[in-house]
């Protein structure tokens, strides 16, 4: 009898499956998670990134679900080394979503971009009426997307921020004005009972201010502020994805609550013996120490938040 080749062998081997071991292996797969789930290690890998990937302009006239993380599936891994393997959209996706947003406002196309906000758009704050209003007041807008800054994994929420410029014309009157800040995107990660809408980049807050004007040639430089500033901006991350902006007014012992482009209301200061409380009408509430805190937004039950 002629020997067997070295294919047939393994290939016999393969079916026997290793006996009693391969037997044991088998019940163990059938155990292991269905997806590789992001890690704090695999963020962190992510985020090591040297540069961002070049990334194409969006592409206003296709269906939506040719903006990968919105209408369709995220992106694949991006060809690079990590710790451990992930599927989840990464900073590269988080900044096309910021793109593809302001270029459906430049477009006019508005209802599409408050979908965009998370809880069905309600994260922004404004109706569709009033955030059609908000925008269609700017004859032409342009926006400058940064690169994505780390995400932050954490107890199976994903947080990213992007810093933006925008610079606008309004229709009356024709004055440029220019703003920049920050839109911070969130997603639930690959954990069990997550549906594919949660797993997509949504916008959760956008925190755009007026940029200050340049001092004009040979004008004198504005002084340092002697005293400490009197007003600090805290952003808030709260359970259930919401996002929120407080305003704290050190002078006037008070602080300005925002959810998206709306303003909840302003609260007074109260006494605490411990961290700090504040109080506004309706039952708005704010209570904290360090970085946690306590929100009350009148209709809802209190929020367990944490300052970012």
């Amino acid at each position: 009898m002629r020997n067997a080749s070295p294919l047939v062998v393994l290939a016999l081997l393969a079916g026997c499956g290793g006996g009693e071991e391969a037997g044991n292996n088998s019940a163990g797969a059938a155990d292991a998670p269905a997806v590789t789930l992001m890690n704090e290690e695999a963020a962190e890998a992510d985020n090591a990134a040297l540069a961002p990937l070049p990334e194409p302009e969006a592409n206003l006239a296709a269906p939506d679900a040719s903006l990968p993380g919105i209408d369709a599936p995220p992106l694949a891994p991006r060809a690079q080394p990590t710790a451990t393997p992930t599927p989840e959209a990464g900073r590269a996706g988080a900044a096309r979503i910021v793109r593809a947003y302001y270029d459906r406002i430049a477009s006019g196309d508005y209802a599409a971009a408050r979908a965009m906000w998370d809880d069905n758009g309600e994260a922004s704050g404004l109706s569709p009426a009033d955030y059609a209003k908000r925008f269609d007041r700017f004859a032409d807008f342009k926006a400058v997307v940064g690169p994505a800054g780390r995400i932050d994994a954490g107890a199976g929420q994903r947080y990213v921020e992007v810093p933006v410029t925008v610079t606008a014309r309004m229709k009356e009157g024709g004055e440029v004005v220019e703003r920049r800040g920050i839109v911070t995107l969130h997603r639930t990660g690959d954990i069990e009972g997550a549906t594919p809408a949660q797993q997509r980049w949504r916008i959760a807050s956008a925190e755009i201010l007026p940029r200050a004007p340049a001092p004009l040639p040979g004008s004198a430089p504005v002084p340092a502020p002697e005293a400490e500033t009197p007003i600090i901006t805290a952003r808030y991350a709260c359970e259930g994805g919401v996002r929120l902006i407080a305003r704290f007014d050190n002078a006037k012992d008070e602080v300005t609550l925002r959810r998206g482009y709306r303003a909840l209301g302003t609260l007074q200061q109260q006494p605490s013996g411990s961290g700090i409380w504040y109080k506004g009408e309706g039952g708005l509430e704010l209570r904290g120490k360090g970085n946690a805190a306590t929100i009350t937004i009148p209709g809802g039950a209190p929020l367990s938040c944490e300052a970012r």
